[in-house]
């Protein structure tokens, strides 16, 4: 795990939430709303990485693949 000094509280407080949320975008225009609102709209903050992937999870679900694409896609370990 990588720590890295947070230059204000509330940059803290957002790099933290970033590493607590996870999510699937299943089109290209909602991966770019989610980024943007989870993320920010501030030109001034820029976050590198967050847990925000485009992939449409329908298709795993249906299939019962969803959990074993998760792990690849977030980079899991299996517990």
């Amino acid at each position: 795990m990588q720590y890295t000094i947070c230059r204000t509280r509330r940059n803290c407080y957002r790099e933290l939430a970033l590493s607590l949320a996870y999510g699937c975008a299943p089109t290209e225009i909602i991966y770019r709303i989610c980024l943007r609102y989870i993320l920010g709209f501030s030109d001034e903050i820029h976050i590198e990485k967050n847990n925000i992937r485009l992939c449409d999870t329908l298709q795993y679900a249906k299939d019962g693949t969803l959990e074993e694409k998760m792990i690849r896609l977030f980079r899991l370990r299996n517990s």
